[in-house]
Order: C-alpha cells, then sequence, then structure tokens
C-alpha cells in the first residue's frame, strides 16, 4: 500500500504540511522496504529515521497549538504520546521477538493507520485555527 498526502490532508501551515509530506515518503520508504524483506538493518534505520521526525514534528505541531491556545491541544498531545507509546511497545516486541516479516507488516500498518487518522481527525483543525486567527488579525 503506498500512502499520500492528499489535498483534504493540507492544513495551510507550510511547515506542518512539508512534515507531513516527509512523514508520506518516510512512511512509503519502510513500506517498500518491508515488501522487499530487505535487511533488519535496512528497516530499522528507516524506522529510526521515522520516529526521530516524528518526534520533531509532534514537537512543531504542539507549539502551534499551543500558541493559536487550541481546543483540541490537550488531546493533540494526548494522541502523539499514545503513538510514540505504541511505538515503544512494537520496538520492545522487536527486541524480544526479532524483526519478522509480520511484526514488519504490524509496524508500517500501525503508523500508516495512525498517521491518516490523526492528520484528518486532529491536524486538519489547523487549517481552521490558522484561518480564524488571520481574519481576527
Amino acid at each position: 500500500m503506498q500512502y499520500e498526502l492528499t489535498s483534504a490532508m493540507i492544513t495551510g501551515d507550510s511547515q506542518i504540511d512539508t512534515e507531513h509530506a516527509e512523514w508520506v515518503k518516510l512512511l512509503n520508504e519502510l513500506n517498500q522496504l518491508v515488501l522487499d524483506k530487505a535487511s533488519d538493518d535496512e528497516v530499522i534505520d528507516k524506522i529510526s529515521q521515522l520516529i526521530d521526525h516524528m518526534q520533531l514534528h509532534f514537537a512543531h505541531e504542539e507549539e502551534i497549538f499551543d500558541r493559536l491556545n487550541s481546543p483540541f491541544a490537550e488531546g493533540d498531545k494526548a494522541a502523539h504520546r499514545g503513538l510514540l507509546d505504541r511505538v515503544d511497545v512494537l520496538c520492545e516486541r522487536v527486541f524480544d521477538e526479532g524483526l519478522t516479516q509480520e511484526l514488519r507488516q504490524e509496524i508500517v500498518s500501525n503508523l500508516g493507520h495512525w498517521f491518516v487518522t490523526h492528520v484528518c481527525k486532529f491536524d486538519i483543525k489547523i487549517r481552521d485555527a490558522v484561518r480564524d486567527e488571520t481574519i481576527a488579525a
């Protein structure tokens, strides 16, 4: 499955949209490595890149929600913590079970599903908040 950033997912904040595009790129690269049954080192390296990107992105996003005094800020932060906790569990499984093909697919599926769902539920609200801030200015 290829992931894509659709027009419905565009927030209007250039930094966030660029970071979302990078997330999709990294996710698709990870997915391709899984499909190609790449080495554990290649897959783990791509997962690490994705986790680093997620943490940076979450910090930027939370800063925007806080700056805008968004009523969605706490829900967004909780969702971010939830994903990072889930990633920790998946990483522990990698060390306990090894990086099986099934676990590789589960990681891609979890990250992809979370990304699409989260952007459509929370991040898209940035568009409305930025628009409202612009109108008020």
